[in-house]
């Protein structure tokens, strides 16, 4: 549950500063594309975190480029799939 809770307090701020960047014209097209994309995305961390091996480690980095909000996770753990990318 912790790290549910995280997940979902790190996405919040996200969304703040997705609606911040957007513009208020695309927002309700984009509250439907957002809310696909987080839930893709709180599956994907959740799975790299379940999939660490012993000694293992997942890093989570946000960083805003531009309108676009960038994610990157790093891990050494199996990797996801092409067909999940």
């Amino acid at each position: 549950m912790l790290i549910l809770s995280i997940i979902n307090g790190f996405s919040l701020k996200i969304f703040k500063y997705f609606f911040l960047l957007a513009g208020i014209s695309s927002i309700v097209n984009a509250i439907e594309s957002y809310k696909q994309k987080e839930q893709k995305f709180k599956i994907d961390v959740v799975v790299s975190i379940i999939s660490i091996p012993k000694n293992g480690f997942v890093e989570i980095q946000g960083s805003i480029e531009g309108k676009n909000v960038l994610i990157k996770i790093i891990d050494n753990g199996i990797g996801v799939s092409e067909e999940r990318v």
